[in-house]
């Protein structure tokens, strides 16, 4: 995962796949990025390969944290494979 950050928005780019066990990883990722305190937080998934069922529960509980801290959470990607699994996804995709 590779993080940026530019004018209030952290941007966190997955690659490779977002599935059990590392996708546990994520929510650590996020809480890191959240004490930073910034406006957005994008997850960027277009170097994502794969999203199982545990990635999509990361990303909701990312969701959770970032809404915690009132914070916008964005999630993008560009692979119809991955959107479609974001179709009842409670957050942001863009």
């Amino acid at each position: 995962m590779i993080v940026g950050r530019a004018l209030g928005t952290v941007v966190m780019t997955v690659r490779g796949p977002l599935r059990a066990p590392g996708a546990r990883d994520l929510v650590a990722s996020v809480e890191e990025a959240l004490a930073d305190r910034p406006e957005r937080l994008v997850i960027d998934l277009t170097g994502a390969t794969a999203l199982d069922d545990e990635g999509l529960a990361e990303l909701v509980r990312a969701q959770e944290r970032a809404d915690a801290h009132e914070v916008q959470l964005q999630v993008t990607s560009r692979s119809k494979e991955i959107l479609s699994r974001l179709d009842d996804a409670p957050f942001q995709v863009v």
